[in-house]
C-alpha cells in the first residue's frame, strides 16, 4: 500500500486552539477554551531519573518541542491584547467614575440650598464665644486670621458662598487673636494688621466677642491700633497678656461701654502691686471670670464691682474677698480654691451677699493633708446668702488613702429654701463612717429640693432608703430629678430602680413633683 505523500515546505500544523469570535460584533475572546492537561506521571518519573525514552515517547516529546513555541507565541499575543483591553477598560471606567462624581456634584442638594439655610450652616463652622473661651482656658488656641479656617476659607469656595459669607457680619464677630503667632511673622506685620482690619470691616458694627493671647506686650505689634479701634464693639473679652498691655488698653477705657463679660487670665502678671483701670468705665459689665496664678489679687482691679451679676474666681489667696462687700447685685458666685497652706482671712466676719441665688464651691487639692486649711465647709461658713436657691459643693482632685468629705455642718438659713443641690465628690467613699454621716446630714437639710445631683462612690442602703418615699414618710416631697452621674452603689441596681418607682408613685404634680427623672452618666 503506497504511503501518502507529505507536502514539503509547509509549516507544521499548530496545536493552538482557534480564537472564538462573535458573529455580531466581531469581538474576539481571549479566554482559553480548553485547559492544558497536567503532565502525566511518566514525565515526572523521567524528569527524576536518567532513564532512556521509548520510541513512542520520543516522538511525542519531539512533536511537543516543535509545536509548543507557536502555542506560547500565540498566548503571548493574546496576553498582550488582553492587557491592552484591560488598560482601555480601566481608563474608560476611571472616566465614567469622574463623570458620575461630577454628576452627583452638580445635582447635590447643597447647590440648591437658599442663602439663609447656607448661612445657618456656616455658623457652625466658626467657634462660638463659649467654645473659644473654653479653648483658651485649656490653652488650645484658634487663630481667626488663619485663611485656611472659618469664614476666610468659606469665602474662597465659590462666588455664591463668598456672597453669603460676606453678607453675614455674625460670622466675623467672634475673633481669636494669637499674637504669639503674629510676633513670629514680624517680616510681614503689615499683612496681619491689614487682615485684622478686613476682618473687622466684615464684622461691620456687630458686637464682638474677642480673645487676645500674647506672651509679649501687644502694643509693640503694628496691629495694636486696629485692636484699639474695635474696642467700642467689644461685648465679650478673654485676655491673657502682660499687665503692661492692660495699661495700654486703659488709654481707651472710655470706649468699653458695650462690654458685658470679661475673662482675665493673670498668669503673666508681675508680683509687685499695680493699679489696673482698664475696665473702670465699663458701665455694662455684668460677668467677670478671674483665673489667678499666685499673686493677681495683690493688684488693685478697678471696675464696677457693684454692677456685677455673675462672678467666677479661681483663688489661691484671700485678696479677692476685699471686693465682696461691693457685690450687692451678684446673683451667681463660683469659687475654685486651693486647700492651700494659708487660711483665708476675712477679719472673722461673714460676708453678706443678699442677691446670690447660685453658689458653686470647688476645692482643688487635699482636704486631709496636714497643711490643708481651706475647705468647702470653711468657705461656705464665711458667706451669708439669704437668697440662695442652687448649691454646688465639689472637689476636683483626689488623694491617696481615705478621703473625708469637707461638707458644712449646717445649711440652714431662716429665709432660704434650696431648689437644686449638687454634691460632686467622685473619688470619695461613703462606706467610710465619717463620710456617710456627713453625707446623710447634708441630705437631711435639703428635703425641699426639686433637683438632686450626686457623684460619690458606694452609695449605700441608708441613702437609698432616705430617697425612697413610703406611705408614712416622703422625705423629699418636691424632688423630680435625680442625677447619679458617675456614682457607684453598694446596693443592687434593683434597689435603685425600686426607689425610682416609688418616687414616681408618690410624685405630686401640684407641688412640682411630676414624673421623676433618673439620670446616670
Amino acid at each position: 500500500m503506497a504511503k501518502k505523500s507529505r507536502k514539503t515546505g509547509a509549516p507544521a500544523a499548530s496545536s493552538a486552539p482557534p480564537k472564538p469570535t462573535c458573529l455580531k460584533c466581531g469581538f474576539i475572546s481571549s479566554l482559553p477554551q480548553n485547559k492544558r492537561e497536567p503532565p502525566p506521571s511518566r514525565l515526572k518519573a523521567l524528569l527524576s531519573t536518567n532513564a532512556t525514552l521509548l520510541e513512542a515517547e520520543k516522538t511525542s516529546f519531539q512533536k511537543a518541542k516543535e509545536d509548543l513555541p507557536l502555542v506560547i507565541s500565540d498566548l503571548d499575543e493574546r496576553i498582550t491584547q488582553t492587557q491592552q483591553l484591560l488598560c482601555a477598560l480601566m481608563e474608560e471606567r476611571a472616566q465614567a467614575a469622574i463623570d458620575l462624581r461630577n454628576a452627583k456634584a452638580v445635582l447635590h442638594p447643597m447647590r440648591a440650598l437658599p442663602d439663609d439655610i447656607l448661612g445657618e450652616i456656616f455658623q457652625y463652622s466658626t467657634p462660638t464665644w463659649d467654645e473659644m473661651a473654653d479653648a483658651a482656658r485649656r490653652f488650645t488656641y484658634h487663630d481667626s486670621l488663619n485663611p485656611k479656617s472659618g469664614p476666610w476659607l468659606l469665602a474662597q469656595i465659590c462666588r455664591n458662598w463668598r456672597s453669603v459669607v460676606l453678607s453675614m457680619p455674625l460670622l466675623w464677630s467672634c475673633i481669636s487673636l494669637d499674637f504669639n503667632v503674629y510676633f513670629k511673622q514680624m517680616d510681614r506685620p503689615k499683612d496681619v494688621a491689614l487682615q485684622l482690619a478686613i476682618h473687622l470691616q466684615r464684622a461691620r458694627r456687630s458686637p464682638l466677642s474677642i480673645r487676645i493671647e500674647s506672651g509679649s506686650d501687644i502694643n509693640l505689634h503694628s496691629a495694636f491700633p486696629i485692636v484699639l479701634s474695635s474696642m467700642s464693639q467689644w461685648r465679650h473679652l478673654h485676655i491673657r497678656t502682660p499687665v503692661s498691655s492692660f495699661h495700654e488698653l486703659a488709654r481707651c477705657k472710655a470706649f468699653l461701654e458695650s462690654l458685658e463679660e470679661v475673662q482675665i487670665d493673670a498668669s503673666l502678671f508681675p508680683i509687685h502691686t499695680q493699679d489696673i483701670a482698664t475696665f473702670q468705665m465699663a458701665s455694662n459689665l455684668r460677668r467677670l471670670e478671674l483665673y489667678e496664678h499666685g499673686h493677681f489679687y495683690g493688684h488693685n482691679l478697678h471696675l464696677g464691682w457693684g454692677q456685677l451679676t455673675h462672678l467666677f474666681a479661681q483663688i489661691d489667696c484671700d485678696g479677692i474677698f476685699r471686693y465682696f462687700k461691693e457685690l450687692k447685685n451678684l446673683v451667681s458666685l463660683r469659687l475654685s480654691f486651693s486647700s492651700g497652706i494659708r487660711k483665708f482671712d476675712v477679719l472673722s466676719r461673714r460676708i453678706t451677699l443678699p442677691k446670690v441665688q447660685y453658689l458653686s464651691l470647688r476645692r482643688r487639692g487635699s482636704a486631709n493633708a496636714a497643711n490643708a486649711v481651706n475647705t468647702v465647709a470653711g468657705v461656705f461658713d464665711m458667706l451669708d446668702l439669704p437668697s440662695l436657691r442652687m448649691l454646688v459643693f465639689a472637689a476636683t482632685e483626689a488623694d491617696g488613702g481615705p478621703m473625708l468629705l469637707d461638707l458644712p455642718s449646717s445649711l440652714s438659713h431662716p429665709y432660704r429654701q434650696l431648689d437644686v443641690v449638687s454634691l460632686k465628690y467622685p473619688k470619695y467613699d461613703l462606706t467610710i463612717p465619717a463620710n456617710r454621716s456627713r453625707f446623710l446630714d447634708i441630705l437631711s437639710q435639703v428635703s425641699d429640693v426639686t433637683q438632686l445631683s450626686l457623684d460619690v462612690q458606694n452609695i449605700g442602703a441608708d441613702v437609698i432608703q432616705k430617697l425612697t418615699p413610703t406611705d408614712d414618710v416622703n422625705f423629699f416631697p418636691r424632688l423630680n430629678t435625680i442625677n447619679f452621674n458617675r456614682s457607684t452603689f453598694a446596693v443592687p441596681q434593683s434597689d435603685v430602680q425600686d426607689m425610682l418607682n416609688a418616687r414616681k408613685k408618690f410624685a405630686d404634680a401640684s407641688t412640682g413633683g411630676g414624673l421623676v427623672e433618673l439620670r446616670t452618666n
